[in-house]
């Protein structure tokens, strides 16, 4: 179990979405790695004197009349961290088994819902979109081998990283 084995890991997923021409997955998931992960930290800081800030200074070089203060104030903030190899694997990863794989499964759903035999089923653009889909119900088989093949070179790719 090496970070070395994550970090292929994912950059074998990005250079497989971009070579299936799904760049805006792969530039989607890089963002989101570089943005990194939310976590709680604590930060203590120690209280000063705000009325009396000359006074502050200066008494380090004089004898001191008070003992300073040893009082500290802290507080909980939110601040991005980056993640590790293995949890950029995962984001990768997920992202592959929705988008790739879950397409394909809704697919073969809607084709089983609406019972077309060996029809085309077409989406036609929406109100801002310009591009128009189609695909036959014949060549859901053919995806669904594709799909199957990606599980098992997935499942085989995340025990790698996890021996």
């Amino acid at each position: 179990m090496s970070e070395e084995a994550a970090t292929e890991a994912y950059d074998t997923l990005i250079l497989w979405l971009r070579e299936h021409k799904l760049e805006w997955v792969a530039d989607q998931i890089e963002e989101e790695a570089a943005l990194g992960k939310l976590e709680p930290r604590r930060l203590q800081i120690p209280e000063t004197d705000f009325f009396e800030p000359r006074r502050t200074v200066l008494a380090s070089s004089l004898p001191s009349t008070k003992p300073p203060s040893s009082k500290t104030q802290s507080a909980e903030f939110l601040v991005r961290v980056e993640y590790s190899p293995y949890e950029k694997f995962h984001i990768a990863l997920e992202a592959v088994r929705t988008v790739v794989i879950g397409a394909v499964k809704i697919q073969t759903q809607l084709a089983n819902t609406l019972d077309l035999g060996g029809g085309e089923i077409h989406f036609a653009p929406g109100e801002t979109g310009t591009i128009q889909h189609s695909y036959r119900t014949t060549d859901i088989e053919t995806q669904r081998h594709s799909i199957d093949e990606l599980e098992k070179s997935l499942n085989e790719l995340t025990e790698d990283v996890y021996k």
